[in-house]
């Protein structure tokens, strides 16, 4: 017979502790652990990515708190400014000319109202509050906008194209590569089909949860019930503030007759109900009683007396909430609670949550980079072939060069930040071409250009220009091998 084998126990007679990871366990204490895996477009289904957009998008409608946070998020990752980079001053300016016309709202936008900065900064609000944003590129050269939710699979979808593998309105092959995306309109509050576009005239800006997804899924998704709570908190608040404003006041008084600020008629009315005979009925009221909305001297006996009802609205301990599910909620974003309440905190707490939130920046400017790079090569080859727009001979296709770089955000300390550049740059530990384009300053060379053409007029003018210090470092051309 099989001996049992001894289970080993601690000196307190307790069972041995053993390896394993304590979240698999289910201990009775909290919420049994998960044991589902499936993809976010499984888990987001089209009923419920209609719901988590819709409800998103009632949020920024009515609560400023959340229109706030998606504004100020947009304002930091969305707007760049375009620079040529090429060893042709002529040929960068020509390219930084063609792109700027490019970007005008007649040449961009399929319809004509919006400009390429203002068409980043909308695809950017509905990228988060969204999920993903839609350029669709049109062979003149111009850019249909498409919100998330047109693209879909409709139930009117053409047979040529049923029974492929859609999902969400992509159409994807085993490896969930995009083969067509079906691009719908609106009709009332449903989708009817429009168009089947191909991914190469398709770019998709979007927020991914996980590396194999199709659809992008909106940041703001772990902030909603907070939002939420928080809009239908401030609300409550309000009318439990109005109800104490209309029943603040109790008058305590062994009088049996009534007490108030002024004298009325005894056929004064106060109203009408609906009665047999004829249809109303007047009330008569008792002299001397308190008018809403009317300023009184109360005319009490000297055995009364009044307390006013204090109910503390809001009380502290629902602002100390509301603060802290503020801070949860812009996590969401990454936004640091610093900004929403700017009065608080020193000059260093600023600059270092600016400074974290840059780095949290970093990632969503470069997703962005990525959409317009894309355009522009798109409107630099369409450019060639329709004659708009050509290229030195001796310069190939591939050789072209461009950056687009971060708008300037304002100084902390301009005079401080300047001369710390100064040394950086003495230093050789900044690039000067990339500081002046990052502070929008645009070009280097073009920088000294004007420094020049601005000493040499005040010359001519018979002007002694005196600078406040000798330079301290020399540009020299930037680094070809990068």
């Amino acid at each position: 017979m099989p001996r049992k084998r001894k289970r080993s126990r601690s000196r307190n007679n307790a069972p041995a502790p053993r390896a394993d990871y304590d979240a698999t366990q289910d201990k009775r204490k909290r919420t049994a652990p998960r044991s589902s895996i499936k993809s976010e477009d499984v888990l987001l289904t089209s009923t419920k990515r209609r719901q988590l957009t819709a409800t998103a998008q009632d949020q920024i409608r009515n609560f400023a708190v959340a229109a706030w946070m998606v504004r100020k998020h947009t304002a930091y990752v969305s707007r760049f400014v375009f620079h040529a980079s090429t060893d042709d001053p002529g040929f960068e300016t020509a390219l930084e000319d063609y792109i700027a016309h490019r970007s005008h709202a007649a040449q961009f936008d399929a319809g004509g109202r919006l400009n390429r900065q203002k068409a980043l900064t909308l695809t950017e609000r509905h990228a988060v509050v969204d999920g993903d944003h839609f350029w669709h590129l049109l062979r003149d050269g111009r850019t249909q906008l498409v919100e998330g939710d047109l693209v879909w699979t409709p139930h009117d979808l053409p047979p040529a194209f049923a029974g492929r593998k859609w999902i969400h309105g992509v159409e994807v092959d085993s490896l969930l590569k995009p083969k067509n995306y079906c691009l719908c309109t609106r009709d009332g509050s449903s989708r009817r089909f429009g168009m089947v576009a191909r991914p190469w005239n398709v770019l998709q800006r979007a927020y991914w949860p996980r590396a194999n997804t199709v659809r992008g899924v909106s940041p703001l998704s772990s902030a909603l019930n907070t939002l939420q709570d928080l809009y239908e908190g401030f609300d409550y608040q309000l009318i439990k503030s109005k109800l104490h404003a209309l029943f603040g006041v109790a008058i305590l008084t062994d009088e049996t007759d009534g007490v108030g600020g002024f004298d009325v008629s005894e056929t004064q009315t106060t109203g009408s109900e609906a009665d047999d005979d004829d249809g109303t009925v007047t009330h008569e009221i008792e002299t001397n009683f308190i008018k809403p909305g009317v300023a009184s001297i109360l005319n009490l006996p000297t055995t009364s007396k009044i307390e006013l009802l204090e109910s503390k609205t809001p009380s502290a301990e629902f602002r100390d909430y509301a603060e802290l599910s503020m801070q949860i909620a812009l996590l969401a974003v990454d936004l640091p609670y610093i900004f929403f309440n700017a009065k608080d905190g020193s000059f260093s707490i600023h600059r270092t949550a600016k400074l974290e939130y840059e780095k949290s920046c970093k990632e969503k400017r470069d997703d962005n980079i990525s959409l317009l790079d894309s355009w522009t090569f798109r409107q630099v080859v369409r450019g060639i072939e329709d004659g708009e727009f050509s290229i030195p001979a001796r310069m190939e296709l591939d050789r072209v060069r461009w950056e687009w770089v971060p708008e300037a955000v304002p100084w902390f300390n301009e005079m401080d930040e300047i001369d710390a550049a100064i040394k950086g740059m003495a230093a050789g530990l900044i690039d000067p071409y990339r500081w002046t384009k990052e502070h929008g300053h645009g070009d280097g060379n073009h920088v000294l250009e004007q420094i020049a053409k601005f000493q040499a007029y005040g010359q001519q003018l018979g002007l002694q220009l005196e600078w406040a210090g000798q330079p301290v470092v020399q540009l020299t051309a930037p680094r070809t091998d990068r």
